[in-house]
């Protein structure tokens, strides 16, 4: 039996991310590349955070039945991946998550607050103005300093409400 490994990308990623893996992937291993900022109800922005793991978990079943999986995800996709981890569904079998976390607790309001501002200041960069500048500002943050590869990004990649 195949173990199906569902593959999630980070903010401003793609499905074509994890295409390396494509012709790595060991023969027991179907890597699955979901778009899931257009399948319904798994977009990020469809609902909280904390109900995706449960929204993806009922996706999956109902697509794939309990087929056992793993997860794989980097930075925005990593903290899904994590939300879905926590559901405890028996067919997972764990998951790799790279650059991610589950993100600020509520108890911690100030730096809640302040993240909340913001990611809607971005937000309103990435709907208002041009691409290529907010990009670029994007990958200048200091989080991406020590990065080598830079990821030439399309607009027409992207649905900038999404973002």
């Amino acid at each position: 039996m195949k173990i199906l490994v569902f593959a999630f990308h980070g903010f401003l990623g793609q499905q074509s991310d994890w295409d390396f893996l494509r012709k790595n992937m060991p023969k027991q291993f179907h890597l699955l590349v979901p778009d899931y900022t257009r399948i319904p109800g798994l977009s990020p922005v469809s609902g909280s955070i904390s109900s995706w793991g449960a929204q993806f978990i009922g996706w999956k079943q109902e697509v794939y039945g309990s087929l056992p999986f793993v997860i794989l995800g980097y930075s925005q996709g990593g903290r899904l991946g994590l939300m879905a981890m926590t559901e405890n569904d028996p067919s997972c079998l764990g998951g790799v998550i790279i650059s991610s976390s589950l993100g600020v607790s509520d108890s911690q309001e100030l730096c809640l607050k302040n993240r909340l501002q913001n990611d809607q200041k971005w937000a309103q960069r990435f709907l208002t103005e041009d691409f290529n500048s907010v990009v670029a500002d994007w990958d200048d943050q200091s989080i991406f300093a020590n990065s080598t590869n830079k990821i030439q990004r399309n607009e027409d990649d992207f649905n900038r409400e999404l973002l």
